[in-house]
């Protein structure tokens, strides 16, 4: 399934100055970002903990166009904008670990395969396995 790692290239991850402010709630952002980028497709917002956001736009050129607008107010805080990419979440370099269970958090269930959880391991310094539940997706069915 390819086409979810394209997905993929639609979406951008948002970044809070102030994680320690009040975030605000995703129907208000998703209505500020319609309204302020003048976008015309569809976008989904998911987030996925510790101040971060992934916004997926339908039209990759919507989100190429949010990304060059860089930085943005939102309320009383500040959102850092740039393309989605597979470290996202992971141990910064020169952290010490032996070994980390790393939980995927935030992709929406219609990204998910085999080779998107790959990358991101990949990422992450390596890929071991997937829970078997996740990779037959049995409780999806």
């Amino acid at each position: 399934m390819h086409g979810r790692l394209e997905q993929l290239d639609h979406c951008l991850v948002g970044r809070w100055e102030n994680v320690s402010t009040p975030l605000p709630e995703l129907d208000f952002l998703k209505n500020w970002a319609y309204h302020t980028w003048l976008l015309k497709g569809r976008l989904n917002l998911v987030v996925l903990g510790r101040g971060l956001m992934l916004f997926e736009f339908e039209l990759l050129s919507e989100a190429e166009r949010v990304l060059a607008i860089g930085k943005r107010r939102v309320k009383d805080n500040i959102l850092f904008l740039e393309k989605w990419y597979s470290e996202v979440g992971c141990f910064c370099n020169g952290a010490n670990t032996n070994e980390a269970y790393v939980r995927v958090v935030g992709p929406p269930l219609h990204l998910w395969s085999r080779e998107v959880f790959k990358l991101i391991g990949d990422s992450c310094g390596g890929f071991i396995a997937m829970d078997e539940n996740t990779d037959s997706m049995s409780e999806l069915q």
